[in-house]
């Protein structure tokens, strides 16, 4: 660790965009009306490839987190948006960031209001699966409901045809019951 570095940390590039995300939020909490946080976390935090050996900057770092879309971005932000390294053909894994001692910067209450973000953010996404499943489970229910349905109206039409028929529906129908009359023996004739 250097001297002008409180702490090092290693995350994952998989990671690195909602580290962003969460360290954005944990500005807007900390100063809401104005960008001095902000510019101070974009000159305080630094990141670095272990492998490589490219340095990304705590601006860059928060520019992760911005709109996806933006064609203003540079490639190497996209890149790390998608989870890959900052360098192109760098199949680094993870990053170092580097938390810089500012004297107008407490990073404990930065690392505080992102583990709230940082929670947030699960519950939104936990909140989000659960009405996913709860969609799919109505969606199952009223697909079993219609087919239940379906054969409920099946059934009930060949009943009908059945009947019209002329033939036996079990259960609905009692059967025939015929009676035969057994026919007289033929009295022999006499031969003559």
């Amino acid at each position: 660790m250097t001297p002008d570095n409180i702490s090092v940390r290693e995350e994952t590039l998989e990671a690195l965009a909602n580290f962003s995300a969460d360290l954005a939020e944990a500005c807007r909490r900390c100063d809401p009306t104005g960008t001095k946080v902000t510019e101070t976390v974009s000159a305080a935090l630094s990141a670095e490839c272990p492998r490589c050996g490219i340095r990304v900057s705590g601006a860059e770092l928060l520019a992760i987190s911005a709109s996806a879309d933006d064609p203003s971005a540079h490639a190497k932000i996209k890149r790390m948006r998608l989870g890959y390294c900052a360098r192109d053909g760098c199949e680094s894994l993870v990053y170092q960031l580097h938390f810089g001692r500012v004297p107008d910067l407490d990073w404990e209450v930065i690392q505080e209001q992102m583990a709230a973000a940082e929670n947030h953010r699960l519950a939104l996404v936990a909140a989000e699966a659960a009405a996913k499943r709860a969609a799919q489970r109505k969606f199952n229910w009223r697909f079993i409901a219609r087919v239940a349905i379906a054969l409920g109206v099946l059934l009930l039409l060949l009943m009908i045809r059945q009947w019209y028929l002329g033939g036996r529906i079990p259960i609905l129908r009692e059967p025939e019951k015929f009676r035969v009359t057994p026919a007289p023996l033929e009295q022999e004739k006499p031969s003559q």
